[in-house]
């Protein structure tokens, strides 16, 4: 198999996880609405604007960002640099999505 054909399949079954996902949202999404009426779905849209900011850093960000740096430093074949970067930088990010988790629980129960 080519390599352009491999990227061709794997851009495919990401396209497709991608609908199977909006599709499995648009599922729960209407049951929920008519179950938590408009005031539990301003509560639930509040929680999920907040909720999706905070998944966009550590997810994506965050992650993006340590792989550059330990890309460039493998890169120079700097091996030991790697670990340096990574441990703390993990570290980091475990620490920065415990604090926003357990933020999230605590507002919950505060709104509740």
């Amino acid at each position: 198999m080519s390599r352009s054909n491999s990227i061709v399949k794997q851009a495919s079954i990401l396209a497709l996880a991608g609908i199977l996902v909006r599709i499995i949202g648009l599922l729960y999404r209407s049951p929920l609405t008519a179950m938590i009426l408009d005031e539990g779905n301003g509560y639930y849209s509040t929680a999920y604007n907040i909720y999706a900011l905070v998944l966009l850093i550590s997810s994506y960000s965050i992650p993006t960002a340590i792989s550059k740096l330990i890309s460039e430093k493998i890169a120079l074949k700097e091996y030991k640099n790697v670990k340096r970067i990574f441990v703390p930088l993990l570290g980091v990010q475990q620490f920065y999505y415990l604090s926003w988790r357990h933020s999230l629980w605590m507002l919950m129960l505060f709104l509740h």
